[in-house]
């Protein structure tokens, strides 16, 4: 709808002079009547659609107050079945809290009836002297809540003439004669070697809240047996005597743990023979003590050790120093005498790897198996008990990245003695006897006839120091592998590769090439000059292919997996490959 111009823009008539402005006036007036009429019309045309919307709200005016009045009394009717719901909820409330009460109080009071009962039993079983009745009703009394044993009720309800005392105090004075008589008889037991007394009573321990108890009165029982083993006959002075004694202490510890294991778990749960076995390694860790005292004596281990201490290689040292030099070649200890005392050492450690490997892996498999159930004269509860006890750690604790077995054994007297055995003589040793090989190999070098034109270091040298590297792999120890493996690597690059190198070096050194006679008398020189140089390099290179073969047949053969743990193998076999690095030695040498 148009909207017509404002009054101020109109001019006024009295200003209208001429009839141009007039005529313009008009025009102007007339379109401004034009607009109003439409406006009007328009105005008049939307005005019964309202009218129309406003006749349907009259309409709906009587509903809506009948719907009202409707809404109004049912709230009404609403508001009183509320108030009378909330009046009948608060007296079931009520009711159930008083069927509670109730409830609790007939639980209480069967509990204290219970424990009544039960230590009323407990005692007549005591004094029938019927062990296994007389746990099972201290299981019974055990199992009802402390707060209940303790209280006031119990207190006042449960003494009687024969048992005045408060219930606790009768329950733990029960519990601890049960303790005493268990003991006793399971010690008499033990000592008579009668086995199903044994039994008898270790499984009753447990049931009476006695499971550490038990475990170390059935740990002095299985020392007891390691402690009556029978000795190993021979003389000290055998090179296997050592060795066999300490494989027969280690085979009679393992044989108990492989026999009473299943024991230990059906009656006190999985994970529990770990305690056990704390206590066989502290007496293992006693015997082996005077074991290797009794070996260093026997051996005379010490004076070996102070004979090698400044050795003297001819072949491995320079000429010039050589001549100087004061000590005979004969002086020092005898090889084969430190070859055998090696394979001794490295016999007692492997013993030991062997052992621990063992003892890892039944350990880890216990640790991880699902718990047993006991037999029957063990009651259910004490079986949730055993139960429950087991799965706590697992189901709370996180999982370690060292597991307890592991620890209890890295941690033993054994594993000390071990590696102080490894460090003190092994490694010295095997330095020594390696390098005394190597100084023989180059003594005795001859010519081989073989083609290439070679000599017999090469040969002699790994040979024996294959016998070394599978010496060493018995020991089953990481630490002892890559140190010695950084020994041999060190030793072969001086005293092998780098006797050559100077080897070569002399050949065609001044003082060699001043030596010269007639033609004829030099070029025989000069050819043999370059055979003797030409089979030097030959024995790099085969010194390099030998290397290269020898570690690639250590690590193919199942040594290595025989006699380390199954996370050793890894770092172990990198530590033997490492030493192929000395085959880009022996090339660089070459070139």
């Amino acid at each position: 709808m148009a909207n017509p111009s404002p009054p101020e823009t109109r001019l006024s008539a009295r200003t209208l002079t001429t009839l141009p402005a007039i005529l313009t006036s008009l025009s102007e007036i007339e379109a401004l009547e034009s607009s109003l009429s439409s406006s009007l019309s328009n105005l008049v045309a939307s005005q019964q659609p309202i009218i129309d919307s406003l006749t349907r709200l009259q309409s709906l005016v009587p509903h809506v107050e009948e719907l009202t009045l409707d809404a109004n009394l049912l709230a009404d009717k609403v508001g009183g079945t509320a108030q009378t719901a909330q009046r009948v909820g608060g007296k079931v409330r009520v009711l159930d809290e008083e069927m509670r009460r109730v409830k609790d109080a007939s639980e209480r009071v069967a509990a204290v009836t219970e424990l009544k009962l039960s230590l009323a039993d407990l005692h007549s079983s005591i004094e029938a002297q019927d062990w296994e009745t007389a746990t099972r009703h201290c299981a019974r009394a055990m199992a009802v809540p402390p707060e209940i044993i303790k209280g006031p009720f119990a207190e006042s309800v449960v003494p009687t003439a024969d048992l005045p005392l408060p219930p606790s105090e009768t329950l733990q004075e029960a519990r601890e004669k049960l303790l005493r008589i268990f003991r006793v008889e399971f010690g008499k037991a033990s000592q008579a070697r009668d086995s199903a007394n044994t039994s008898r009573f270790f499984k009753l321990f447990p049931a009476i809240g006695w499971e550490k108890e038990g475990l170390e009165a059935y740990s002095g029982f299985v020392v007891d047996l390691v402690r009556g083993r029978a000795t190993v006959s021979g003389k000290s002075s055998s090179p296997l005597y050592y060795i066999t004694t300490l494989t027969s202490l280690f085979e009679s510890i393992a044989l108990i743990v492989d026999q009473h294991q299943p024991v230990v778990e059906k009656y006190y749960g999985s994970g529990k023979m770990l305690s056990v076995v704390a206590r066989l390694l502290q007496e293992c860790d006693r015997v082996v003590g005077g074991l290797i005292e009794s070996w260093e004596e026997e051996r005379q281990m010490q004076r070996k050790v102070q004979d090698i201490q400044n050795p003297y290689f001819p072949a491995l040292v320079p000429q010039t120093q050589r001549r100087g030099a004061q000590v005979s070649e004969d002086d020092g200890p005898d090889p084969r005498e430190i070859d055998k005392v090696l394979t001794e050492v490295a016999g007692l450690v492997g013993r030991w790897a062997l052992f621990r490997r063992f003892l890892t892996d039944r350990l880890k498999e216990e640790h991880e198996s699902a718990p047993q159930s006991p037999d029957g004269t063990v009651t259910e509860d004490e079986v949730d008990k055993t139960t429950e006890a087991k799965l706590e750690p697992t189901s709370t604790e996180p999982e370690s990245s060292t597991s307890p077995e592991v620890e209890l054994i890295e941690s033993t007297g054994c594993r000390s003695m071990m590696a102080q055995l490894i460090s003190t003589y092994y490694i010295p040793l095997e330095k020594w006897y390696l390098r005394s090989v190597i100084d023989k190999a180059h003594r005795v070098s001859a010519p081989d006839s073989s083609e290439p034109p070679q000599t017999t270091t090469p040969d002699d040298v790994f040979y024996i120091l294959k016998l070394v590297i599978s010496r060493l792999l018995t020991t089953g120890s990481v630490d002892c592998v890559e140190r010695m493996t950084q020994v041999i690597t060190g030793i072969l690059e001086k005293d092998l590769a780098g006797v050559i190198r100077r080897k070569m070096e002399d050949i065609y050194s001044p003082s060699a090439q001043n030596a010269r006679g007639n033609a004829a008398q030099r070029e025989k020189t000069e050819r043999e000059n370059r055979n003797a140089f030409i089979i030097q390099l030959n024995d790099l290179d085969i010194s390099s292919a030998h290397m290269e073969t020898l570690i690639k047949n250590v690590l193919a053969s199942p040594q290595i997996q025989q006699n380390f743990l199954e996370t050793d193998v890894a770092p172990t076999q990198e530590h033997v490959s490492s030493m192929l690095k000395l085959t880009t030695k022996f090339q660089s040498v070459l070139k």
